[in-house]
């Protein structure tokens, strides 16, 4: 029986992903990079900013300074978010509910410690979550399972008792590796892209309480 939920944030609570996609291909091009918006997206979704600058600025045989450019991103991102940051259609209403059932809630996210506590101060989430795990806190990002087992641990309750909901296969891959349910939702990728997912949604108003607590 599930006894927690853990969710991404970015395409799962947020439609945060293109501004982090804008903001990242702007800081790149101040870089002599080019990376549109949506190759940023498709490629990088669910990877931590660390890892996937490391990866573009290797590619392109530039040094990388990478405290100045995610100083830079956190700027950029700020200034896209204003007034732009909105919850996933039936994401707030889910949160609800499973609060009332009392599962224990939740976040695990690739994004910065910053930008996690922005778009979750935003929705008006921040109290409502017992745990939130930024993904500075361990040494692997997704799709090493490190940030779920971590949440697994903080909550005390055991993976299998744990599900995770995802947009994307980097953290599909991570909760099957934390040996934990996993809902995927079809809000950045296609259902055949996310099938390695227990269940694959298209919205939040597909889920019932039971179906969740019986995964």
């Amino acid at each position: 029986m599930i006894k927690a939920v853990i969710f991404d944030m970015d395409g799962v609570i947020s439609n945060t992903l293109p501004i982090h996609s804008e903001a990242e291909s702007r800081v790149l091009l101040e870089y002599g990079i080019k990376m549109s918006p949506k190759q940023m997206a498709e490629e990088f979704n669910g990877v931590p900013d660390k890892r996937m600058f490391e990866i573009i600025f290797s590619r392109f045989n530039k040094k990388l300074d990478y405290e100045q450019v995610a100083k830079r991103k956190w700027k950029l991102f700020q200034e896209l978010a204003r007034n732009n940051i909105n919850p996933i259609a039936g994401a707030l209403e889910l949160i609800n509910s499973l609060l009332k059932k009392e599962f224990l809630l939740a976040v695990a996210s690739s994004a910065p410690i910053k930008i996690v506590d922005l778009v979750l101060n935003t929705l008006d989430l921040k109290e409502k979550i017992k745990c939130i795990v930024y993904t500075h806190e361990v040494e692997q990002g997704k799709p090493s399972p490190d940030i779920f087992l971590l949440v697994a641990n903080r909550l005390m309750v055991e993976p299998q008792y744990c599900v995770v909901i995802e947009d994307a296969l980097l953290g599909i891959q991570a909760a099957k590796a934390a040996g934990m349910k996993c809902i995927s939702i079809t809000t950045t990728h296609t259902r055949d892209e996310l099938k390695e997912a227990d269940k694959v949604i298209d919205s939040f108003d597909e889920l019932t309480m039971e179906e969740i607590k019986n995964l």
